[in-house]
Parts: structure tokens; C-alpha cells; sequence
């Protein structure tokens, strides 16, 4: 059974789990609903006073029914406010989580800063030793390739075998805190002053990070061979316009956005725009993009491979961000309002895109994706994370509160089972908790949940089209 989801962000240090902000939600509209008995009892009361009932000589039975409605409006109230105190206190209590975990968070990266600059010290000679080995592993995969084939076959058999340890919540916490101390570690093997970087890292500007940490690592593969990017072809796998007659509404709710994403299926589209168009004939757009489908570090024909999620994660256009943006000209998204949903890789490519700000992007929704880096556009994000999914771990440790980040553990403790290396990461897992999402009480969720949909609000589908991207040959 999985866990309930965690919410935080939304620029607040409000941190809770959805359970404890239903119930202060329900504290709150208890109080409401006593506040109402209290007024009607007032108001009865109101009718029929004790001089009254003296002047028409009415039986003492009357002049206690009116006493016991003065104390039962006094129980009520009285009622209302130990709600309304319960309530605050909950508040507080979410508030006081929130900012111990800000603090703690903060302090990590700090400590992370300073553990990555010690480890880089010693990251030269690490360098010489990941060289040697990818140089003979790509030596033997000119010379020999049978033998790195079998090399690649005993990788995949030990992650199979420890896909829970790779599942694992600690472990996929230390991966977020090393994926965040890289550049430190790549400014401590470059002897640049701990103060100067501390003042242009994650912890300081922010002008350094997981950024120039990929984009060293992409470097360096390409030394190899590796991640070497390229341009990519879109081309329209499928159009259906609703029959004449047939009116279809816009998506509502994150569930209805996440059922409409691309699975990552090798061959298959990885693109899908719908176009809404109301009777004026003002427009807006949903786009849908898919995950990372071929994992291999040499670059092939299909763009959404490890080889763009390196290029994307350095900061540089990736193939996959490019197969969206000719796909987005093909359909004419042009200046419309535009929200975009992304799955894994997706996840990033929608931010890329709208942070961009070559769109009038509206909102964007990202599924188990890389995606912790400050926002600057204005529009809401909002995340969904598993704890026991080890992709979004590799974007570092969050830096902007912005984003609605909304956490669950999707698999508590059940991964084993699983054909999956990372059953977390499944784009099944996140529908559900997409589902989920459409049931939180958290008014963080309601709010961005309300502001997608209004984008379409007054709209009917014009069109649905999937598009199916594939790198040129390479050169």
C-alpha cells in the first residue's frame, strides 16, 4: 500500500502531509457549519424573551427550554472555538515542520558544499581512473565487442538484483545530495577558492550547480563518443478532430493531464499537442510529452535517450527539446496560452520550454522529472516526486519553494516484486498518484489544479495530434 502524499512549496514553509491538512480543513468547516447553529439559537432566543414570557404567564417549563437554548448556544460556541483553536494548532504545527525542514535543508546543502569541495581535492586523480576505464571500455568495445556486450548484460543483471537497494529512500536521498555536491566537487578538483564558490554555487547566487556539473560530465563523454547530441526530425504520426456535433472538453485535474502523456514506448510518438478552440475562435494549447525511451550513452535515432537527458541536464538544447519545439511550430502554438505536462525526461523539457519564454506558457505539470532547479517565469509549477524514485533524485537538492511539490512513496517496500529496475519511476505509478493529486485537500494542490484549467475553460478540442521525433543520422 503506498504512501499518503507530502505537500510543501507554493512559496510557504508549509510542510504536511494531504491527511493533516484534510483535517484541518474539516476543523475549519466544522467551525463554520457551528458558527450557523449558534446564530439560529441566538435568533430563537431572540424571539421569545423571560419578560415576555412573564407578561403572557407561560409555565415554567417555558422559561427553562429558553435557559437550556441560551446554554446549548454558549456549549456551541464554545464548541466552535476549541475548533477553530484545534485547527490553528495543526496550522502551526505544519507551519513549525515547514520551517525545520527549510532549515534542514538549507544546512544540508551547506554541509554538502563543503563534503563536495573536500571530495573534489581528490576528484584528479578519480578523473585519471574513470578515464583509464572508459578508455578501455571503449577500447574493448572497438576490439571486442562480444566482451562488452557481456559487460553491459552483467550490468543490467546486477540492477535487476538490487533494484530495491536502488528504490530505497535513504539511498535515493544520498543520490540527491551527491548529484547537488558535484560541481563542488568539480570546483575542489579545480583548487578555485572555497569562498568564491561557495558565494556562485547552489548555495550562494546559484550560478553553479547541477548544470555545470552534467555539463562537465557530457564533456567528458564526448571525449569517448559519448552524449554526443545531434539534430532531430518531427513528423505527425496521427490526427483526429472530433466528429462534427461532438464537443470534447479540455483536460481537468492533473489525473485527466497525466492519462494524455506519451508512454515511453521505442518506435512510438513521444509528442502529443491537443488545440482548444472557443466560439470566438481564441485558442490555447495542451502539450504532452513523454519520457526518456532508449538508455544507451551513444547517441542513436531515437532523441529522448540518455543523450539528451545529459545535453538538457548541462543546460544545452537536446534533441528531445528540439523534437517539441518544431512539433509545437508544426501545430502552430505560436503565442496562445500554452500548459505543458512532461513524464521524466518530458518533465525537463517542459520546464526548458517554458522557462524559455518563447511561450505563453500558462502552467506546467512535471511527473517523476529531474526539474529542482529555481523558476524565474511566471506561471505554477507543480511536481510530483516519489520518494523511492531515483530520476528526479539526479536534479539535486530543490532549491526554489515556488513549486508545488507534491511527494509520495509509491512503492513502500513492495519494488521487489516488479519487472522494473526502477518501478517507482513507472509512468503508471505517477498517474496514480496524478489521481491522488485530484484528491488532495491541500489548498496549494486546489489553487494550481484551478489555474490549469481555467486555460481552457470555454474551449472545445479542435484537434489531437502525436508527433514522432528521430535524430538525423548522425555525421
Amino acid at each position: 500500500m503506498a504512501d499518503g502524499l507530502v505537500v510543501s512549496g507554493g512559496g510557504v514553509t508549509t510542510v504536511a502531509p494531504d491527511e493533516l491538512t484534510g483535517e484541518r480543513l474539516s476543523l475549519e468547516r466544522l467551525a463554520a457549519e457551528l458558527a450557523g447553529v449558534v446564530r439560529e439559537l441566538e435568533s430563537a432566543d431572540g424571539l421569545v424573551r423571560d419578560k415576555g414570557l412573564i407578561a403572557i404567564d407561560a409555565p415554567m417549563s417555558a422559561a427553562t427550554a429558553e435557559q437550556r437554548m441560551r446554554e446549548a448556544a454558549h456549549e456551541v460556541g464554545s464548541l466552535r472555538a476549541f475548533s477553530l483553536q484545534l485547527s490553528g494548532w495543526l496550522a502551526a504545527a505544519a507551519k513549525a515542520y515547514g520551517d525545520v525542514e527549510s532549515s534542514a535543508e538549507a544546512a544540508a546543502r551547506r554541509v554538502v558544499s563543503l563534503l563536495g569541495y573536500g571530495a573534489g581535492l581528490l576528484l584528479p586523480l578519480a578523473l585519471i581512473v574513470g578515464a583509464n576505464l572508459a578508455g578501455g571500455y571503449w577500447l574493448k568495445s572497438l576490439l571486442l565487442p562480444h566482451l562488452a556486450e557481456l559487460d553491459r548484460k552483467a550490468l543490467a543483471e546486477w540492477l535487476q538484483q538490487n533494484k530495491q537497494l536502488l528504490s530505497d529512500p535513504y539511498v535515493i536521498t544520498l543520490i540527491r545530495m551527491a548529484a547537488s555536491g558535484a560541481d563542488d566537487a568539480i570546483a575542489g578538483a579545480g583548487k578555485v577558492p572555497f569562498p568564491l564558490h561557495y558565494l556562485l554555487g547552489d548555495t550562494g547566487l546559484g550560478l553553479l550547480g547541477t548544470t555545470s556539473s552534467a555539463a562537465a560530465v557530457t564533456a567528458l563523454g564526448q571525449l569517448f563518443g559519448l552524449f554526443k547530441d545531434g539534430p532531430v526530425t518531427s513528423s505527425l504520426v496521427s490526427r483526429s478532430i472530433p466528429a462534427l456535433g461532438r464537443e470534447v472538453a479540455p483536460p481537468t485535474g492533473f489525473a485527466e493531464r497525466a492519462a494524455r502523456v506519451p508512454p515511453s514506448t521505442p518506435g512510438g510518438p513521444q509528442i502529443r499537442i491537443d488545440r482548444y478552440v472557443d466560439e470566438s475562435g481564441n485558442e490555447s494549447f495542451e502539450v504532452y510529452i513523454g519520457g526518456t525511451v532508449d538508455f544507451a550513452p551513444q547517441a542513436g535515432d531515437e532523441p529522448f535517450d540518455l543523450t539528451s537527458n545529459m545535453t538538457g541536464l548541462s543546460g544545452l538544447p537536446a534533441g528531445s527539446l528540439e523534437a517539441v519545439e518544431e512539433a509545437m511550430a508544426a501545430e502552430g502554438v505560436g503565442d496562445s496560452p500554452v500548459v505543458f505536462t512532461g513524464y521524466s525526461q518530458g518533465g525537463h523539457v517542459a520546464m526548458q520550454l517554458a522557462e524559455s519564454g518563447s511561450y505563453n506558457t500558462q502552467g506546467v505539470v512535471t511527473l517523476g522529472a529531474p526539474t529542482a532547479q529555481p523558476v524565474q517565469g511566471d506561471y505554477p509549477v507543480l511536481a510530483m516526486e516519489h520518494a523511492d524514485d531515483i530520476v528526479p533524485a539526479v536534479g539535486g537538492l530543490h532549491r526554489d519553494d515556488s513549486i508545488v511539490l507534491v511527494e509520495r512513496a509509491a512503492l513502500a517496500g513492495e519494488g521487489a516484486q516488479s519487472d522494473h529496475v526502477f518501478p517507482a519511476h513507472q509512468l503508471d505509478q505517477y498517474r496514480e498518484t496524478a489521481a491522488l493529486a485530484d484528491q488532495a485537500d491541500s489548498p496549494l494542490v486546489t489553487d494550481v489544479a484551478a489555474r490549469l484549467d481555467q486555460v481552457g475553460q470555454g474551449k472545445t478540442l479542435a484537434s489531437s495530434s502525436t508527433y514522432r521525433a528521430e535524430r538525423d543520422e548522425q555525421q
